[in-house]
């Protein structure tokens, strides 16, 4: 493979891996949410804004050093190791985030609870955001499109997922549903939490 095709095709995956899921379409933008009076929630709404995308951007950031390491073996893998981790350390200033899908990939962490999946299936591109009390806690939700055509190489259907797909998620997701997508379908959200105070000593 010459130097300009091998870059084109790391490129791809790049935009596949930080667009299907890993950004928010424009997390600072003022959309209607199930909560904005109370000046808390309102408060709350903005943290969790900005905490989304600090999240996005650093997640973004680790796909692209692996990238350029080694490729799509590589970067597959940093959604299950390194996003949990990174998603704790921008947690640490008293709120909580992790990312949920319509069909999960990885069931470990990005399973949604009923009620999550309840609001998610409500969220559309005019309303893509929900502030509100969720399972007994104040609650930031925001959608998540396939944004760009390239995301069917590893979220498609069989006939359009990238050659290398199906064996790299097999190894690394063995209980994956979350293919079959179309461009522009909704694929998940990203949901933030106030964080639970940590169990006393005894």
């Amino acid at each position: 493979m010459n130097t300009f095709l091998r870059l084109t095709c790391s490129l791809s995956l790049l935009i596949l891996l930080v667009g299907c899921g890993s950004e928010p379409s424009d997390p600072t933008s003022d959309t209607p949410s199930s909560t904005t009076a109370d000046p808390a929630t309102a408060a709350f709404r903005q943290e969790a804004r900005a905490l989304t995308k600090s999240f996005a951007e650093s997640l973004k950031a680790e796909l692209s050093a692996a990238m350029t390491e080694g490729g799509p073996a590589f970067a597959i893998p940093v959604c299950s190791e390194k996003a949990p981790a990174i998603a704790a350390d921008a947690s640490a200033d008293g709120l909580t985030i992790r990312r949920i899908g319509t069909r999960v990939r990885n069931t470990a962490t990005n399973t949604p609870t009923d009620a999550e999946r309840a609001v998610l299936d409500r969220l559309t591109d005019q309303s893509p955001e929900f502030v509100g009390e969720l399972d007994g806690s104040l609650t930031y939700i925001r959608v998540i499109y396939i944004q760009e055509a390239v995301c069917l190489n590893c979220h498609g259907s069989p006939e359009v997922l990238h050659p290398d797909a199906p064996a790299l998620l097999a190894e690394r997701y063995p209980d994956d549903s979350a293919t079959g997508y179309a461009l522009g379908d909704k694929r998940g959200a990203f949901v933030v939490k106030p964080s639970s105070p940590a169990p006393d000593t005894p």
